[in-house]
This record gives C-alpha cells, sequence and structure tokens, in this order.
C-alpha cells in the first residue's frame, strides 16, 4: 500500500481533504465532514498517525471515525456520518445494508461517552494507541513506516488523493468491521478504560469471599510443549539440544570507565576540565599552549555504556525446509531463546515468501509459528529484506536456520555474502536429526560443534506431561486423548485413508487427517443385498498421527482400546500404534516372498502373511517392543481376511458423501428471528419447506437484525450479548448462549437432507444423527424449539432493547 492509497478520498463519503494551502508544513488546512464540522487539523493528523505507526497503522477512514467520536461534539458528528453514509448513491445496495453497522455504532458511541479527559490532549492519543493495536484490516508495520516517510517527503501527492473516486462496498466495510470487532473486545466503558491503563478490568467481589483453593503450579515452557500433541516433536527435542549446546549464553560490554593517572590526561576538552597546572603559566603562554592543542585536560567518570544485545533468529521456512528439518529448526531457535541461563534479548523471525517476527511465549504461539511456510525453493530476497533493516550490527548477533540444501542455491551465496558481517552464526538442519553450528568468519563458515539428535528414540517417548481424565474406552486406564462429548453424530468424511469391519453392522473410519470414525448400518434380510448406511459418523478420536501409504488392520484390546497395526511395504517396516494413549512401536521386517503379496488382519492378534511364499508372522508387543516372528496361522485365517475384504468392498460401493457446509459467513439473527447462515437458513419444523424436520435451505435475500463477528484464534461467532457458534472442522456448530440457563446446542451442517438438533440430555430431528452411546432422551420437535433454540435466538434480539 502506498501513500496515495492510503489517504484516498471517495464522492459521497463521510470526510474530504478542506482547502490547499501548500505552506511547508501542510497541503490541507484540515478534513472536514461534507456540510458538517471540522474532524480535524492536517498536521495534528499527521503527528497522531506518526505516533501509531511503530504499531501499524488502522484504514484511514477508521482513524477519522475514532477522532470524530472522541471530539467535543461526537454523537452529533456520528449522527450525521451514518446519515451520509445511509444516503449515499455510491455504493450498491443490498437487502442487508450495511452489514456490521450496529456494532460499529455501538463502539463508536462508547468512545463518544467516554470522560472528557479521555478525549483530550495525551490521553486522547493513548486512547487512540490502545483501540488500534493489532486491530482489523491494519497496515503492516513496515507498510505504516513507508507511507509516513512519503507523506514527510512527497506532502504534495496529497493533492492527488482529494481527487475523488467511486466509493465502493469493500471500503465501507473495510473502515466498519474495524469497529465491529472492537466492540466484541471492549464491550463496556470499563473494559475500554482499563486497556488505556494497562490494568485489568476487575469482577464484581461478593461480600462473602470464598476459602481460595490450592493453584496447581503448570510445568516449564518446555514442558508445556512436550504435553500438547501438535508441539511435542519441538518440545521432545528441546532439553537434548540444551544439554549439548555450545554458544555464549551471557552478553557483557565494556563501558569506558576512567582510572585515573597518566591514561586519563588528553588534549581535547572543555575549558573546565583543565588541569589545574596549566593556569600556572603566565598569560601569553597559557593561550599559546590552547591554540595550539598543548594544554592539558582530564576525562571525567561518564556513566556506563548501554548493554542493550539482541539475536535475530531467522527460520527459513522456504520449500527445501519443510517437514523434519523445519522441526529441528524451530527446536533450535527455542532452546536458544528459552535457554534457563542466558540474559540475552531473543527474536525470532519465520522467512520464505517474506519474513515475519513470530511469538514464542505460548504453546498456541508456537503452533502458529509451525504454521507457517514459503512456496518458494530459497528464502534469499526475504533474507536480503531483513538484513538490510538490521543496521546495528554492533549490539545484534543473527542466527540463520536452515538446510545444506537451500544454502546451497546461488541467490542465497549472494546474499550471505553481501551481508558476511552481519550474519554471525549458521545452524544447518537434516531430516537424520543432525544438526550443525557454524560461525561465520572472513566471509567463510567455521563448523564450532555438531549435534545429533536420536528422533526416533526420542519422538517414540510418551509425552510425560499431564494426564487426561480416562475415555470411555479405557475402562480406568491413563489416556492421553480426552474424550469426544458430542451427543450428536457428525457428518462422515469426503475421503478416508483405511476401513476396518470388526463386526457386521458397525464399520470404522481413519482418514489423512488422523481423524478416526464409526458408522453403523443396518443389514438386509437378504445378505446379498447392499446394506443401508446412516447418514452420521461418531467422532472417536482426532488430532492422531498415523503414516500413508500402508496396508492397515485394527483391533480392540480387553481395555476397549483401539490398536492399529500397519505394514509400510516401501519402507519396509511394521508398526503398532495405540490410538487412545498414542503408544507407538515400530520394528523393520525382511521377507521371503515378493512385498505385494502380503497383507495384514487381525484374528485374535495380527498377522502379516503370503500365501503364495507361506509365510505367517505375528505381530505382538512385549516388553515395550514389537516383536515380529513366525507362527503357525490360526485356523480360517484366509477365510477370514476373504470375508473382510468383501465387507469392506461393499461398504464402499454404498458409502456417498453428502455435502457440508464449510463457509460459515456472514452468520447472524434475520428480523424474522432465524439463523442465517452463509447463503443458507435454519428452518425448524417450518411446514412450507419440510414440515417436522429441521433443514438448512438456501437463502439469499435476508435483512440482518443481529450479526455475528468471526473470531479466528478461537474459531467462533461472537454476538454482541456475549452468545457465541463455534465451527469445529468436523461439520458440526455448536450454538452457546450467554444465558447460562441454556444449555449448549449441537448441529450437524450437511446440506439437502434432514437434519438433527441435540442437547447434553435431549435430542430432535433425523434417526440418522442419534448417537446411541450418550442416552439421550427424544422430544419433540416443537418442546425443543420452545425450550432451547428459541431462548437462544431471543437472548440475542433482546440484548440491548
Amino acid at each position: 500500500m502506498d501513500i496515495k492509497e492510503y489517504f484516498q478520498s471517495y464522492d459521497n463519503y463521510f470526510w474530504v481533504w478542506e482547502t490547499e494551502v501548500f505552506s511547508p508544513d501542510n497541503v490541507f488546512e484540515a478534513l472536514t465532514i461534507p456540510g458538517g464540522s471540522t474532524i480535524a487539523y492536517e498536521r495534528f493528523v499527521m503527528e497522531t498517525l506518526e505516533l501509531l505507526s511503530p504499531d501499524g497503522l488502522p484504514p484511514f477512514g477508521s482513524f477519522l471515525l475514532a477522532l470524530i467520536a472522541t471530539n467535543h461534539n461526537g454523537k452529533d458528528s456520528l449522527a450525521k456520518v451514518f446519515e451520509i453514509v445511509n444516503n449515499s448513491k455510491s455504493v450498491t445496495r443490498e437487502t442487508v445494508y450495511p452489514r456490521g453497522f450496529s456494532y460499529a455504532r455501538n463502539f463508536l458511541t462508547t468512545l463518544s461517552e467516554l470522560p472528557s479527559e479521555f478525549r483530550e490532549g495525551d490521553k486522547r492519543k493513548e486512547l487512540l494507541q490502545a483501540i488500534f493495536k493489532d486491530c482489523h484490516n491494519r497496515v503492516s508495520e513496515r507498510n505504516a513506516k513507508t507511507i509516513m516517510q512519503h507523506y514527510r517527503e512527497h506532502k504534495h501527492l496529497l493533492v492527488e488523493c482529494a481527487k475523488k473516486l467511486p466509493l465502493s462496498e469493500a471500503t465501507l466495510k473495510k473502515d466498519i468491521n474495524v469497529f465491529a470487532h472492537l466492540n466484541v473486545k471492549y464491550p463496556t466503558h470499563q473494559a475500554l478504560l482499563a486497556a488505556i491503563s494497562g490494568v485489568p478490568e476487575l469482577p464484581v467481589l461478593d461480600e462473602k469471599i470464598a476459602e481460595q483453593q490450592p493453584v496447581q503450579v503448570s510445568g516449564s515452557f518446555t514442558d508445556q510443549l512436550i504435553d500438547e500433541p501438535k508441539t511435542f516433536p519441538v518440545g521432545s527435542l528441546i532439553h537434548r539440544i540444551w544439554g549439548g549446546l555450545n554458544i555464549p549464553l551471557h552478553h557483557s560490554a565494556p563501558s569506558h570507565q576512567p582510572l585515573g593517572g597518566v591514561s586519563d590526561l588528553t588534549n581535547k576538552g572543555d575549558f573546565d576540565k583543565l588541569l589545574i597546572s596549566e593556569f600556572a603559566y603566565d598569560d601569553d603562554v597559557f593561550m599559546s599552549r590552547i591554540a595550539n592543542n598543548e594544554a592539558l585536560y582530564i576525562k571525567r567518570e561518564v556513566p556506563p555504556e548501554s548493554d542493550k544485545f539482541v539475536r535475530l533468529l531467522l527460520i527459513d521456512c522456504s520449500l527445501k525446509n519443510w517437514g523434519i528439518p523445519k522441526i529441528l529448526a524451530f527446536a533450535s531457535a527455542l532452546a536458544i531463546a528459552k535457554h534457563p541461563r542466558t540474559d540475552i534479548e531473543c527474536r525470532i523471525f519465520v522467512i520464505g515468501n517474506g519474513y515475519k517476527e513470530i511469538s514464542a511465549e505460548t504453546v498456541e504461539d508456537v503452533i502458529d509459528g509451525l504454521n507457517n511456510l514459503g512456496s518458494q525453493l530459497h528464502a534469499a530476497p526475504a533474507l536480503c529484506a531483513i538484513l538490510d533493516e538490521n543496521t546495528d550490527v554492533k549490539h545484534s548477533e543473527v542466527f540463520l536456520i536452515t538446510t545444506e540444501d537451500a544454502l546451497a542455491a546461488a541467490d542465497m551465496q549472494r546474499a550471505l555474502s553481501d551481508n558476511y558481517d552481519k550474519v554471525k552464526y549458521i545452524i544447518t538442519t537434516e531430516a537424520g536429526g543432525s544438526l550443525n553450528f557454524y560461525r561465520v568468519q572472513n566471509r567463510s563458515r567455521k563448523l564450532i560443534q555438531h549435534i545429533w539428535l536420536p528422533l526416533e528414540e526420542l519422538w517414540a517417548k510418551k509425552p510425560a506431561g499431564k494426564k487426561s481424565p480416562p475415555s470411555k474406552h479405557t475402562t480406568g486406564r491413563d489416556s492421553t486423548v480426552p474424550e469426544i462429548n458430542y451427543p450428536i453424530l457428525v457428518p462422515p468424511p469426503k475421503s478416508h485413508l483405511a476401513v476396518f469391519a470388526l463386526r457386521d453392522d458397525e464399520f470404522f473410519l481413519l482418514t489423512n487427517a488422523g481423524t478416526f470414525f464409526r458408522i453403523s448400518v443396518t443389514l438386509p434380510e437378504n445378505k446379498g443385498h447392499y446394506f443401508k448406511m446412516h447418514k452420521g459418523a461418531e467422532l472417536l478420536l482426532h488430532d492422531l498421527s498415523v503414516n500413508q501409504n500402508g496396508l492397515y488392520a485394527l483391533q480392540v484390546n480387553e481395555y476397549g482400546e483401539y490398536i492399529l497395526a500397519a505394514f509400510y511395504p516401501k519402507a519396509m517396516y511394521v508398526s503398532m500404534l495405540n490410538l487412545n494413549t498414542r503408544e507407538y512401536h515400530k520394528k523393520g521386517v525382511s521377507l521371503i516372498g515378493g512385498v505385494s503379496g502380503y497383507s495384514i488382519v487381525e484374528d485374535d492378534g495380527f498377522y502379516l502373511f503370503n500365501e503364495a511364499a507361506e509365510e505367517y508372522l505375528l505381530l505382538s508387543v512385549r516388553d515395550t517392543e514389537l516383536d515380529v516372528r513366525r507362527a503357525l496361522p490360526p485356523d480360517g485365517i484366509l477365510q477370514r481376511f476373504t470375508d473382510t475384504k468383501k465387507k469392506i468392498e461393499r461398504f464402499n460401493n454404498i458409502f456417498t458423501y453428502k455435502s457440508v457446509l464449510q463457509n460459515f459467513m456472514p452468520l447472524c439473527i434475520t428480523k424474522q428471528g432465524q439463523l442465517q447462515i452463509n447463503k443458507h437458513r435454519l428452518n425448524i419444523n417450518d411446514p412450507s419447506v419440510y414440515h417436522g424436520s429441521i433443514i438448512l435451505t438456501g437463502n439469499r435475500v435476508f435483512e440482518v437484525a443481529v450479526q455475528a463477528v468471526y473470531e479466528w484464534k478461537s474459531k467462533r461467532f461472537v454476538f454482541p450479548d456475549g452468545s457465541a457458534v463455534y465451527s469445529d472442522g468436523f461439520g458440526i456448530l455448536t450454538l452457546k448462549s450467554s444465558n447460562p440457563d441454556i444449555p449448549a446446542i449441537y448441529m450437524p451442517t450437511t446440506l439437502h437432507v434432514p437434519l438433527a438438533m441435540a442437547t447434553d440430555t435431549c435430542f430432535v430431528g433425523s434417526d440418522d444423527y442419534y448417537n446411541d452411546t450418550k442416552g439421550t432422551e427424544y422430544i419433540a420437535i416443537d418442546d425443543f424449539d420452545a425450550k432451547y433454540f428459541q431462548p437462544f435466538i431471543n437472548t440475542i434480539l433482546n440484548h440491548g432493547a
């Protein structure tokens, strides 16, 4: 974004550039509301934007709306602004127009009602800093600095910005949505004032103070990484890297401290620092010594120099660094930044298509960082860009973490050669677990340390973190996977990695994403006919780590836990994974027959067999090790394998995927009191659509009464009253009301078929989604609507009424 795009004005909008002055300091006198009052003078606007630019800039229209709201006549000016926007002819009118206005207007009204001391002087600027820090649709810090620099150097470009363009719906939404999100973040005056002062909002205490319960202190940051399955591969390596790390952990810049004596004498200085003996000379000699720089001065003691020093850890996320090398790179960066004995400030950046600073203060921060991937073969442009900005070589130390393959690219070599004085260390990672630490000296690399990490050993260990409550499958045994508590069946997955048939009327599906489902079927009276598959599936487990391109078999052990056995022909190894506890074992195998002739089957144990080669291998876990040994096959094993294979083929023939709604934006309550999800309306017992059922039907024309704002981090839509709708990626929406008396409501989002809804105790709708393992009670659709769903809708609609 450039200066022209940022400061551009539009036809029929609420602000204009007013009165060209062409002075050295200003191009325009002020910004005003057409036919209304002055918003602010140009000098004040630019001074305030300069103050905001280090954290990025809000959209210029949003910034002006905040200034209008905090002016002394804020309420009247806001009424004029919304009148102009509503009467604008430049924007394409919609049935629902404009979306998000109610939230934005609520927040702007809150701003205008703040005490006058917060709408004047420095506190006004602090207020703007607080609300626009990390705001929606903001301009990045880098672009913000560029815009303000261009303004200082080319103020005359504002004349071009004053030439109005047609106003688009996108521009209006960009300016308004900033405040729609802020209304959710700061719903009250108290929350907003707390953000300004940096003090969290305190809850109101009852007169009777309950006895404080002992607080369980969480483990260290590395323990938290190990406890989280998504960061376990990174967290499990940090301690091992600490054990071998051999780089400076402390920094001390020597300060100049005068010690007295001859070493502190000089022939330059101020007259007040002349030696007293100089005044013993007569006037002519004294002046001659001064003129010829022969007079002696003494150095005064100076305060210690600032010892500010920072390490920049650059993680290469380009194409050649995906997979295990990237995990090793993050583990190395965190080991350096989080070492318990280091006192050096560390900043972590990922470089790929560009560069981006990431935080590493929480487990969620690390997960977000691991999701950064670059699509280019190397990160040379991003490396040059960040090194060009890092000009303080004396007080910084740059670590580049990449692979040898990426480092061998000609552009990377050129980038390092051009910046040889800025990169201090290079760390290379290898998929086998090797880390090589190099110090850059005299335009060359010197190997200072080699660390090898036994990845299989470290990643095979069970996480030693908090234990989750035992699930329904564990019969009192420990499990690292929390129970899935949906009281309703979910839409089946679009594709699957493997299908298992343990009973005639039950099938299990394992997906590439590591999700495990159970699907029930209705058996036909005639065994030759196809059976009927239910539309819903029970979600048993998720976030599993399963390798692909294998042959699989499934078993339920004596504790009710699911055991997955696999044979990988290309890699020539077998494995066993407890899906509930994540206990994993693997072992290489050597086979007699051709690899393509082998199959794996469950028959009171797992057998890897090749009928032509007459080889049968029994797989079992003995003393925490996977044991593979030749054994006599049980009677009927081949027939069991053939029957299971036929059942799975029949299942695949009848398996049909029903479309599931994936995009839920916008999500709102219409003026008719119905829930609108994207371009679909939720109909409950509507005789004009599908009497006696729950179904999503297409609906493109609707009027919004209350709209929800989407929060990306929590994956939920939030209404102004605090009610929320959660989306989980499994095709289920969870409706949670701000009224604690209304229980959570669960609903699948399959399209073009009758649906169901459930709470933890009640169920209504299509039997295809009834979860018989939860024991929920059937109730009439009108009773469910009146008791649960309509109160959820009314709580939202009645908020603020």
